[in-house]
């Protein structure tokens, strides 16, 4: 009689998908062991490998493969966390047994706490009593003896292997350090990427080698005169070459303008080279908003083209862009399938990745599968944070912790890149030793706080608006740009005017930035009413600006929209203080304690010139530290493994009850709202995804998020704003239309 074989998915045997998962965990640990420094080893990895789909050596889950009907009884990851925890303890490797049963009970999903209460005893010993059927093929098949395992009563909650993870739980959430978590998110990531790369025969693992001098080649062809960007450039690079030794965190300090992108890339590079290490590093570049991430990719793809010879045939191995509204598609040598292509994406498998603030800070502070599956490969990387003051304020102690973790345990690099300099980390070097001789005077505030209602502004700007051709006025909420946008529409007719926020589509967003960088390059006359989304590195160049009294760093930031390339001699940034029902608007947005450090900073100064924003900047970051109350509750969880406690971490602060709705802006949303309706009446649960996964994009670029409370149109099966409908809720130029509202907020 032929052995039963057993199957892990239709077509794959079950002990050749175990042993891939267990051998590439290990050759991935392997490859990095130099720069890790937690108390892992090989034998783990193989183990939580070898043994995390244990429990598809049911019947139950055999016969589910022949005719996919699921049952309590074809569940298996519970059974097979149980099962690695007795390994591991028999192996002695009891220490690691926690990590290796929560790595596998929840690896179909999201990380949580630990709790047996969730065991169900008549489930277990129903598939135990199953696999002792089997238990010597079984033994065979993983070179170990299961029969004592099999033999075990779960009942008793005294058995050896519940004991020792209740023990192990108990520690870890008295010892209050971080080394518990990140062994964790690490095996974690190396269990779930590996797995489902197994699953689809994905045995991806190519590196790129990319020379160190790209960028200095690329820029003798780009920019050959001498000006201070190459002076910046050389000096920074000077001082790189003199070092004895790499910072662990760097700091590119310089204004905007002068060609930080750049700067930061090759540093990345030269950095990666001069390691000199078994494990090339990759190179994370993070950025606050989309906009910039489109931009800086075009910037760094330019490079590549130009330098690399065979980057066109393996692109996507050296660079990728990742955040919600990216391509699915992988370019390489060979074609991937979607799956595959979705896989590769999401956990890294690149050279350069280019990513949001949101992708990298969720993959480290994260519990949820979709972001930890990346974090391996975030080990041991160069990261840049570029503009790493849009992160709120309250997280700055968080990161600050977690990011020098991953320097001094496992084997990163940050970069910080800033015109401004939060203090966040009070352990940076500072590449630029000479920083005085590269601060420009292209701007000056000037204190108009006096002007405090939307009809003062308009007046204000209608004084102002023959003395330049293009303006930038930033508002801090949704409905006071709307409302400044349509009356200023009324009355002025020879200046082409834009408007931009959240509150139109991704789509049009996009399109209009591009629009607008048409505009200004051609010397058109324009006004862009906008909200907080244009301020960190859009690469705009506004005559004079505007900007609704905020954080002082975001009032900064709004000069590096204005005489940008310092073509003019001096530019003004007017700073205004609206007011609504008593209530100052930046108060609304930012609180109150924000508000006031900035607008004191103000006070009796009638105007500031850039050549002291940086002083003022440094005086602004002293006064949040000592007056804002650091958020360290998710820090505390962390490090007593309070798992659960991640999902109140955000990076972006969510409004309340607020709802995404699709908006059907043109024939092509229509159409693709239909394909939506089609996948959604797909019944198997696998494919229904694989179809959206070709449609995200488009999909999401049609999104906004709105109140709940002006829903008054389709909500089932996703809300949507119809395009026969769409002249009653949105308008193709400012958006959705939401009067007599509160302030709404969101970018």
């Amino acid at each position: 009689m032929d052995e039963m074989k057993f199957y892990s998915h239709p077509n794959k045997e079950l002990i050749e998908h175990l042993n891939e998962v267990g051998n590439w965990m290990k050759e991935i640990y392997q490859e990095q062991k130099e720069i890790i420094k937690l108390d892992l080893n090989e034998k783990f990895f193989e183990i939580v490998g070898k043994s995390h789909d244990f429990g598809k050596y049911t019947t139950f889950f055999q016969n589910y493969l022949k005719n996919g009907k699921k049952n309590s009884l074809t569940k298996h990851s519970l059974i097979s966390a149980l099962f690695c925890a007795y390994w591991l303890i028999k192996e002695n490797l009891e220490n690691l047994s926690l990590i290796g049963y929560l790595s596998i009970k929840y690896h179909h999903g999201d990380l949580s706490n630990f709790d047996l209460s969730q065991i169900d005893e008549y489930i277990l010993d129903k598939q135990l009593e199953d696999l002792r059927k089997n238990k010597n093929i079984i033994s065979n098949e993983l070179n170990f003896d299961i029969t004592e395992f099999l033999s075990l009563d779960f009942s008793n909650k005294n058995n050896f292997v519940l004991k020792q993870l209740r023990k192990l739980h108990y520690e870890y959430q008295n010892n209050e350090n971080l080394e518990n978590y990140f062994k964790l998110i690490y095996t974690f990531s190396l269990l779930i990427d590996c797995d489902k790369k197994s699953a689809v025969g994905l045995n991806f693992k190519n590196r790129r080698h990319i020379n160190s001098n790209i960028v200095d080649e690329y820029r003798k062809k780009h920019f050959k005169e001498n000006n201070i960007r190459n002076e910046l450039y050389e000096e920074i690079f000077k001082n790189f070459e003199n070092l004895k030794e790499i910072p662990k965190i760097i700091s590119v300090n310089a204004p905007t303008g002068l060609g930080k992108t750049l700067i930061n890339l090759s540093l990345a590079l030269k950095i990666r080279e001069k390691l000199n290490r078994k494990y090339k590093p990759r190179i994370i570049y993070s950025l606050p908003f989309l906009s910039i991430i489109e931009q800086t990719y075009e910037v760094f793809e330019d490079v590549l083209k130009s330098e690399v010879s065979d980057y066109e045939n393996y692109k996507n191995e050296y660079l990728l862009k990742h955040h919600h509204l990216s391509e699915i598609e992988y370019k390489t040598d060979e074609e991937k399938s979607l799956e595959e292509s979705f896989i590769l994406i999401s956990s890294w498998n690149s050279e350069i990745i280019i990513t949001t603030f949101v992708q990298l800070l969720y993959s480290i502070i994260a519990y949820k599968n979709s972001f930890i599956q990346k974090f391996h490969n975030i080990v041991g990387s160069i990261i840049i944070l570029d503009e790493v003051q849009n992160i709120d304020v309250n997280h700055w102690d968080l990161i600050k912790n977690v990011l020098n973790f991953l320097v001094e345990k496992l084997g990163c690099y940050v970069i910080i890149s800033t015109a401004t300099k939060p203090v966040i980390f009070d352990n940076c070097f500072e590449i630029l030793t000479n920083k005085n001789k590269y601060i420009l005077n292209r701007t000056r505030i000037i204190n108009k706080l006096e002007i405090n209602t939307l009809e003062n502004l308009k007046n204000f700007l209608m004084e102002n608006l023959q003395k330049y051709n293009s303006h930038l006025v930033v508002l801090n909420t949704i409905r006071s740009s709307i409302e400044l946008y349509r009356e200023l529409k009324k009355e002025i007719k020879n200046f082409k005017m834009f408007y931009l926020s959240t509150n139109i589509v991704p789509k049009h967003r996009k399109e209009r930035i591009e629009e607008i960088k048409n505009a200004l390059k051609n010397n058109k006359k324009i006004i862009l009413i906008s909200t907080q989304v244009v301020e960190a590195g859009v690469d705009l160049d506004f005559e004079v600006a505007y900007r609704d009294l905020g954080p002082f760093d975001s009032v900064v930031q709004v000069c590096g929209r204005c005489n940008r390339n310092n073509k003019r001699c001096l530019s003004d940034v007017f700073i205004f203080k609206i007011i609504r029902d008593n209530k100052i608007l930046s108060s609304i947005v930012y609180g109150v304690v924000l508000t006031e450090i900035s607008e004191n900073l103000l006070k009796n100064k009638n105007f500031i010139e850039e050549k002291n924003f940086y002083d003022m900047v440094e005086r602004y970051y002293e006064d949040v530290i000592q007056r804002k109350k650091l958020d360290n509750e998710i820090l505390k969880s962390l490090k007593v493994f309070n798992l659960d406690k991640m999902k109140e971490f955000k990076v972006i602060k969510e409004i309340p009850d607020s709802i995404d709705v699709f908006v059907e802006v043109d024939e092509n949303a229509k159409k693709v709202y239909r394909e939506f309706l089609e996948i959604l009446k797909i019944k198997d649960f696998k494919e229904r995804y694989r179809n959206f996964l070709k449609l995200k994009q488009n999909f999401y670029n049609c999104l906004i998020s709105v109140p709940k409370s002006f829903v008054s149109f389709d909500l089932e099966p996703f809300p949507r704003i119809k395009f026969e409908n769409l002249e009653d809720f949105y308008d193709l130029e400012y958006g959705f239309k939401r009067f007599d509202s509160e302030e709404f907020f969101v970018w």
